[in-house]
């Protein structure tokens, strides 16, 4: 017994009629009329009293009715149950790899229209050379489709779903009492010379560096390598060196200790992929908190 049976029953119930029923659900005749003959056969009785192309229920119809109907007004009280944020519970796992700067501001919102759920960040360094059993129900991470870079968390954790959440520009960060702070923008070249504040060469945002200056003839050597953005800011305000930022990512807009330079190489973008792994079904409530961040990032490119 299927719930196509019981819904294609009902229809027919509803409608006493065979052609009716299959118009309203979209279907062909036949179809229906399969359905209906293969419920019968598993049932071992006579739903309808057929009358030309009038259906009318028989006895055992009328009882199997009250049943099915019973069963949808279960499915709707499940539905409007689920759908009330006060009684969605449960723990949503997010590995951020990147773009952890407007989590806060996300889960906030998102945990005011569902208090009961909780979300758990999983912040781990990952390096291709440090696989690890999937640790989350989503992962944020980076990629540069032009140039075909993207995480090796992707491959690594078997995730086979996206979406892009959000693109961005590469910017070249300074202290404001850097020379260079006068300027609007500044070519990749005209900072090989420079202290270079650069990140770890598995990061894909560096991996997009690095690309953009291969495909110009050359390379750029650190003087510093650090992973962690705010690590990366604290160096740069206190002039250590220059170093390569997210345009939105990572950083409060109204810091005036920063100046940020556009970069004039092509390619210097990076986008947001929250992915996951399809083998297994999305949790309602995992959907629930990919939405939240679907709709928050589409605001940003608004």
């Amino acid at each position: 017994m299927t719930f196509l049976q019981l819904e294609y029953f009902r229809k027919i119930a509803e409608m006493r009629s065979l052609t009716a029923a299959a118009n309203d659900l979209h279907v062909s005749q036949p179809a229906v009329s399969k359905v209906l003959h293969a419920l019968e056969e598993e049932l071992g009785c006579q739903l309808f009293i057929r009358n030309g192309r009038n259906y009318a229920l028989s006895p055992n119809g009328e009882i199997y009715l009250r049943h099915v109907e019973s069963v949808f007004r279960e499915l709707d009280a499940a539905r409007a149950e689920m759908s009330d944020p006060n009684v969605m519970t449960g723990t949503v796992t997010v590995s951020p790899h990147t773009g952890t700067g407007f989590l806060p501001q996300i889960i906030t919102e998102f945990r005011r229209q569902y208090p009961n759920i909780c979300i758990r960040l999983v912040k781990r360094q990952f390096s291709p050379d440090r696989a690890t059993s999937r640790e989350a129900d989503l992962y944020l991470t980076v990629c540069n489709k032009a140039l075909n870079l993207y995480s090796s968390v992707i491959d690594t954790m078997k995730l086979d779903g996206s979406v892009e959440l959000f693109t961005e520009d590469i910017l070249c960060g300074v202290s404001k009492r850097h020379p260079l702070a006068q300027r609007t923008s500044v070519s990749l070249r005209e900072l090989q010379n420079e202290n270079l504040i650069l990140l770890p060469e598995f990061a894909v945002t560096q991996q997009i560096i690095d690309r953009c200056a291969q495909l110009h003839g050359f390379s750029l050597r650190p003087s510093i390598v650090c992973s962690e953005w705010n690590n990366i800011v604290s160096l740069i305000k206190i002039n250590s060196g220059v170093a390569f930022l997210p345009h939105y990512s990572w950083f409060s807009p109204d810091d005036t200790d920063i100046a940020l330079l556009r970069l004039e190489e092509p390619y210097l973008q990076r986008t947001l992929l929250c992915s996951w792994s399809e083998s297994a079904r999305m949790p309602r409530i995992v959907s629930l908190f990919r939405d939240a961040l679907v709709e928050y990032y589409s605001r940003l490119s608004d």
